[in-house]
């Protein structure tokens, strides 16, 4: 019988932030204002105790440092 894999990684806001800039709708060109209603974006809220607004705000930095478009409200 196979061995499970272990994770042994912690998870970190900056990771879940990267994850969400990266891999959830990047070539979207949507405003922090759409990104702050994804549903990844109210997990990492829940998870580490920050606001949608705030992890958007992250996720939009992210994007706009990888060359990606971040639309405007």
């Amino acid at each position: 019988m196979p061995r499970k894999r272990r994770v042994n990684r912690r998870p970190s806001y900056r990771h879940a932030v990267e994850w969400i800039a990266l891999e959830d709708n990047p070539g979207g060109e949507d405003p922090a204002d759409w990104i702050a209603g994804y549903l990844t974006t109210h997990l990492v809220a829940d998870l580490f105790g920050a606001e949608p607004r705030d992890v958007a705000e992250d996720v939009a930095k992210v994007r706009l440092a990888n060359d990606l478009i971040v639309g405007e409200c």
